[in-house]
Formats: structure tokens, C-alpha cells, sequence
């Protein structure tokens, strides 16, 4: 009976496998008896379609798209985790991502500065913004398996963006 790290090694996740060095890779590992995703922000042309690979558009902006290719990945058999954050990331958050990668085949991590979080106005204003940055430290874990989700407040929150105050006495 084969473990489940061995059935995960069978499913070979490709991003951009539309392009020429993509469908090659593809091609290959289809020989090589691979279940193959290819998720990429294009659609294959004909000439460079590999037959057996199963291709899943994504170019995430907003959460409606966020939860469209969620389904859609669910859908196809991937196992996905996902790691909220407020950006300024550090080693915590890395392995944090780390860990949805080693159980999962996508790790989407959000990057959202949360105004309702901040009793203090000039808390929020001074809190780091760091997005590109942020990319660049979650693309030396991966490149493709780790997805960016950076969310605008009228995206999360619409037109209101409402806090609930708590008052938890003495606790």
C-alpha cells in the first residue's frame, strides 16, 4: 500500500505550463505516469496542449476570483492551506507556509493590513506595508506553489468596514 507522501509525489503541480519549456516539462512527466495540474494565467494554445494534463486558468485580484479557483482546485484534486497574515513577514509566517506546502499542494497566503484590528488610528497608519517585499521572501520558498492573496479593504469589506468593539471586563 503505497503511504500518502508517495500518492502526493504522483501529482505534479506545473505553473505557467502553457508556455514552450511548460509543455515540454508537461509532456515528460505524463510519460513518466505523473498526475500533472498545470495552473497558469493563459489559456494553451493548441499547438503547445499536452494531452493527460488537466489546465486550471488563475490570475488572482479579488476574493469572488480567490474562491472561483479554490473550487476549481478542490475540484481537481488538490489540497490546498492557507496562511493569513498582515504582511511584514518573518521567519514565523515562512514556516507557517512551509508547513501548508509539506501538506498541501498550494499554499495561498494573504497578505491583508486589517483596519479593524487597530484600537489606534496612527497604529494603523504606522503599521508596515511591505508587500513587495513580502513576494520576494515567499518566492524563495516557492515560486510555484505558494499563491499571493493581497485583498483591498473595499474587497474584504465592501462599502462598510465596520469594527465590533468587546468589552471583556477584567480578563
Amino acid at each position: 500500500m503505497e503511504n500518502k507522501k508517495s500518492a502526493l509525489d504522483k501529482n505534479i503541480l506545473v505553473v505557467g505550463g502553457t508556455g514552450f519549456l511548460g509543455c515540454h516539462v508537461c509532456t515528460k512527466l505524463i510519460k513518466e505516469k505523473y498526475t500533472v495540474l498545470s495552473i497558469s494565467s493563459k489559456k494553451p494554445t493548441t499547438k503547445r496542449r499536452v494531452k493527460g494534463v488537466k489546465y486550471i486558468l488563475a490570475d488572482i485580484r479579488n476574493k469572488k476570483e480567490l474562491s472561483e479557483y479554490v473550487s476549481k482546485w478542490k475540484k481537481n484534486g488538490l489540497k490546498i492551506g492557507f496562511v493569513p497574515t498582515m504582511g511584514a513577514l518573518h521567519s514565523g509566517h515562512l514556516s507557517l507556509i512551509d508547513a501548508a506546502k509539506s501538506e498541501c499542494q498550494i499554499a495561498v497566503c494573504s497578505v491583508f493590513v486589517n483596519p479593524t484590528q487597530f484600537d489606534n488610528p496612527s497604529d494603523l497608519t504606522n503599521y508596515p506595508r511591505t508587500l513587495t517585499k513580502d513576494i520576494q521572501l515567499l518566492e524563495t520558498l516557492s515560486k510555484t506553489r505558494v499563491i499571493v492573496y493581497a485583498p483591498t479593504v473595499s474587497d474584504v469589506y465592501g462599502a462598510e468596514t465596520i469594527a465590533t468593539h468587546f468589552d471583556f471586563g477584567g480578563l
